[in-house]
């Protein structure tokens, strides 16, 4: 999205969430970025616009072939509504974005159940390709079939944990989910965020059932 305009000649694949922002939303991330750039004094020499989408992606196992490489997507809502898993054949590399980090827990900006059901798409996966490299957008990549498999059940114990809490009202006890993470001051903001977002989703589900 921030280096969209670095390449002018590349073609851009994105799933049709991101297509269909409305011109509002995508305003808004764009002033996002410039606001970013000047905080940090940060330079570009293109300019800074929403992406045009060539290629939007609907449904799972979506597939584009491209010379003798064959590339396959998910939809991965929940860290944000308009995520892509993408695997990379005959590499087997899945790159999964913002997904199965071995630093962060579950940085949740859309959806937690949406998120759930993202990272269960792993077993799938697993299953239908020979994945032999995962890659996460922060962290650390694996080659490692079981180490994937835990980073889901990982993240999904952070979420069942998370949701126990704020159903007990227990904002002060759901820090002990982040304790040993490694970069605590940073990390402890994102959490605060999630307990957040998990209270307003417990209390939508509540006026449900209602």
């Amino acid at each position: 999205m921030i280096g969209y305009g670095a390449f002018p000649e590349a073609k851009v694949i994105a799933s049709q969430a991101f297509d269909s922002k409305s011109d509002q939303k995508k305003e808004r991330i764009v002033e996002e970025i410039k606001s970013f750039d000047d905080e940090y004094y940060v330079s570009r020499d293109y300019p800074i616009s929403f992406p045009e989408v060539d290629f939007p992606i609907k449904g799972d196992e979506h597939c584009m072939q491209i010379g003798q490489t064959t590339l396959t997507f998910f939809q991965a809502a929940g860290h944000n509504d308009d995520g892509l898993f993408t695997i990379i054949e005959p590499f087997g590399i899945l790159i999964a974005g913002d997904y199965f980090s071995d630093i962060e827990f579950p940085y949740i900006y859309f959806n937690s159940k949406e998120y759930e059901r993202t990272i269960r798409k792993l077993d799938d996966i697993l299953t239908k390709f020979t994945i032999q490299l995962l890659v996460t957008g922060h962290g650390n990549p694996t080659r490692d079939r079981s180490e994937m498999k835990n980073r889901k059940q990982v993240s999904l114990d952070y979420i069942e944990k998370m949701r126990e809490f704020v159903i007990g009202n227990d904002e002060s006890g759901s820090m002990e989910l982040i304790e040993d993470c490694k970069f605590p001051r940073n990390m402890k903001k994102f959490h605060k965020q999630n307990y957040s977002l998990f209270e307003k989703e417990h209390l939508n589900d509540d006026k449900k059932r209602c």
